[in-house]
């Protein structure tokens, strides 16, 4: 758009030389000038700069940086963040620890510690329980124990995966609203622009529209990924690239141009598929697809679930934030 109206006005310019044209061209290319404060193409360059502080594009640039006080990545990141005191994983961690004074950890500890005045074992050395006794309240608090931690556990993980999908689902409608505004104040700084160009020479230029959109997204673990071939919608399947996610999860792959076929082997989960089956086999197992392994861009593709089946990872599907997500730990 910049150089359509740069060379707009050195048109207008050749063709209006006169003194009395020098004002309107004057105002033509203040309005046209993305370097010229307060002028309409400056005001749409200003909302796309990143670095301009307070701008629509510098708001959605923080939101994403883990290292902006209080963004909605540093605060993600602040929740996954064992060292951070209060967080998800600090509260996880502190729960498992035998040194961390009242934890479930520590409390089991001190019932195993012979020195510590009213445990199990401080209660058998001292005679007050018997070796049957002492060892059958063990067994219920170690079995307690375990089902103490398994639960904690359980709040910890559905703690991060709630902050993960909400973090996600934040940042999407922050794109969205972001590219929203931006083309809003590019139809609108054009607006003004042709209204000066209309007013002193007539006639509007013919500018084509700007259309943004965003493709289907993979967060593996927490961390979104980036890929030459993204992920495809094909007939409501989702279909994402094989070799970068497998090898992102410990795989290692190999391809066979005369069969067509690519096997991964991950410990002792081997797993074969070829271009155009529906029937991939995990360990000789047959796992039947929907939708089957295919070429996009020269990348193989499969199913996002396919991921599940081959190599045990947990994968869901946001469609509103369009998100695949894959959880391996």
């Amino acid at each position: 758009m910049t150089g359509l109206l740069e060379d707009d006005l050195k048109g207008l310019k050749e063709r209006y030389s006169g003194s009395s044209s020098r004002d309107a061209l004057s105002e033509y290319q203040r309005q046209s000038n993305a370097n010229y404060s307060s002028g309409a193409l400056w005001e749409y360059a200003a909302a796309l700069n990143e670095n301009y502080s307070s701008s629509t594009h510098w708001e959605f640039a923080t939101a994403i940086n883990e290292n902006y006080s209080s963004s909605l990545m540093w605060n993600y990141h602040k929740e996954n963040n064992e060292n951070y005191s209060g967080s998800l994983m600090w509260e996880y961690s502190s729960e498992t620890n035998p040194n961390y004074s009242g934890s479930t950890m520590w409390e089991l500890h001190n019932e195993s510690n012979a020195n510590y005045s009213g445990s199990v074992i401080n209660q058998y050395k001292l005679g007050n329980l018997s070796r049957q006794q002492a060892e059958a309240r063990m067994n219920e608090l170690l079995a307690q124990g375990e089902k103490d931690l398994e639960a904690i556990r359980g709040t910890a993980l559905a703690g991060l995966s709630r902050t993960q999908q909400e973090t996600v689902q934040k940042l999407t409608a922050l794109r969205d609203s972001t590219v929203s505004r931006i083309l809003k104040q590019r139809a609108q700084s054009l607006e003004e622009i042709m209204a000066v160009r209309k007013r002193h020479f007539g006639g509007e230029l013919a500018v084509k529209p700007l259309a943004l959109g965003f493709g289907i997204q993979v967060v593996i673990d927490g961390e979104p990924q980036t890929y030459e071939q993204p992920p495809v919608n094909k007939d409501g399947s989702i279909l994402v690239p094989m070799r970068a996610i497998f090898e992102r999860l410990g795989a290692v792959l190999t391809w066979n141009a005369q069969e067509r076929s690519v096997t991964a082997v991950k410990k002792e989960t081997t797993v074969y598929l070829k271009l155009d089956s529906t029937e991939p086999t995990v360990n000789g197992t047959v796992k039947p697809l929907e939708v089957p392994a295919q070429l996009v861009n020269s990348n193989t593709m499969v199913p996002v679930r396919f991921i599940s089946e081959a190599l045990g990872a947990e994968v869901s599907w946001d469609g509103a934030a369009q998100t695949v997500y894959i959880q391996t730990k």
